[in-house]
């Protein structure tokens, strides 16, 4: 009949418009997966040749200067990107474009701040670090390790405004791709010390993050 003609006609016109919407998951699955064990990997062997190129003493300092960055920085991040998800969402579904970037101009400016604060407290333990570490030789990789944290602040927003996306994929994508920026860098400075190391670790963010 012509009704059980049109019902085909519809199922199979459904079965065509599904095939490319699963390739595209398939694909976006893959670049999320391929990004997300790259990402690993060469943080990975960031590591390896820093271990193999400065030995044991000065990989230590190496490790405690990053440790220390990072430990500020965890402990003082306002962790801004869940509530930028949660109502980006909610901005994207209504179409409030308004209020949608006034949301991420607020949560960059909050994660700019609460970067430059773990800054500060980094730069404000570098008298010290000789007393609290016992490390004299430390305060040079410390001082360059202290700008790290704010560094990575534009990188947690841009990957939550790939999330409101949809673009899971691109998000792992590009924190991969800052992860193949620091490797270059520290592969490239740790020829020349523990200070340049650091250094190429902070200046390998930078372009992770401009990047994103």
């Amino acid at each position: 009949s012509l009704e059980a003609r049109k019902d085909r006609g519809n199922r199979t016109a459904a079965r065509i418009l599904l095939v490319p919407m699963a390739s595209r998951d398939i694909r976006r699955r893959s670049v999320t997966a391929a990004a997300l064990y790259g990402g690993t990997a060469a943080g990975i062997l960031g590591t390896l040749i820093a271990v193999r190129v400065l030995g044991p003493e000065q990989f230590g300092l190496f490790t405690l200067a990053l440790a220390t960055a990072s430990f500020v920085g965890l402990l003082l991040d306002t962790t801004i990107e869940e509530a930028i998800v949660k109502y980006g969402f909610r901005y994207s579904a209504s179409g409030d474009w308004g209020r949608l970037r006034g949301l991420f101009r607020a949560g960059l400016a909050i994660k700019w701040g609460g970067g430059a604060i773990a800054t500060l407290v980094v730069l404000a333990l570098v008298p010290f670090a000789d007393s609290l570490f016992g490390q004299p030789d430390l305060t040079a990789p410390l001082i360059v390790a202290a700008f790290i944290p704010l560094a990575q602040a534009p990188e947690g927003i841009a990957g939550a405004s790939m999330i409101v996306a949809g673009r899971y994929d691109l998000r792992a994508l590009f924190g991969g791709l800052a992860m193949v920026m620091r490797l270059v860098g520290v592969a490239v400075g740790v020829r020349y010390g523990v200070t340049w190391a650091v250094v190429g670790i902070l200046l390998g963010q930078i372009a992770g993050s401009c990047a994103s």
